[in-house]
């Protein structure tokens, strides 16, 4: 523990000596001394997804579905693995409000109809030009002129 709070302490990382000796913990909890990788705490996670998120992904998964593994889906990687809400903090909560039978139900309001709108007049296509526009002779263009 020791060593590795000095290791930390020569790169400039400040690190709470509780948080070492968790680590410390986890890699000794059973009497020998266990990488934290693949092969060690991390490799021995009980959920599938937990130990596919971290390496080799393939490996754990086609393991588990040989040997018929179930993953329930308990820890925070799990969930976020496949987007449920995870229950830590406010997601660990299930409440469900339930009025006294005391209080009057709430009434539903009707929706409002719709209100009818006239249709608006579409103008006939003029067939034939006014004999008074015939009548009309076109302006003649006015010249440019270029200095």
């Amino acid at each position: 523990m020791n060593e590795a709070y000095n290791t930390l302490q020569e790169q400039g990382l400040t690190v709470d000596i509780r948080h070492i000796m968790l680590v410390s913990d986890m890699m000794t909890n059973d009497g020998d001394v266990k990488a934290i990788g693949r092969h060690g705490i991390s490799g021995r996670k009980s959920s599938v997804l937990a130990r596919a998120a971290f390496e080799i992904t393939a490996h754990h998964l086609l393991r588990a579905a040989i040997t018929g593994e179930v993953d329930y889906l308990d820890g925070v990687a799990e969930n976020v693995i496949v987007g449920q809400p995870v229950t830590l903090g406010t997601g660990a909560v299930n409440l469900i409000y339930q009025p006294p039978a005391s209080l009057p139900k709430p009434s539903a309001v009707p929706k409002p109809k719709p209100v009818p709108v006239p249709p608006v007049p579409v103008p006939a296509p003029a067939l034939a030009p006014a004999p008074e526009a015939a009548a009309v002779e076109p302006e003649e263009p006015i010249e440019e002129v270029v200095p």
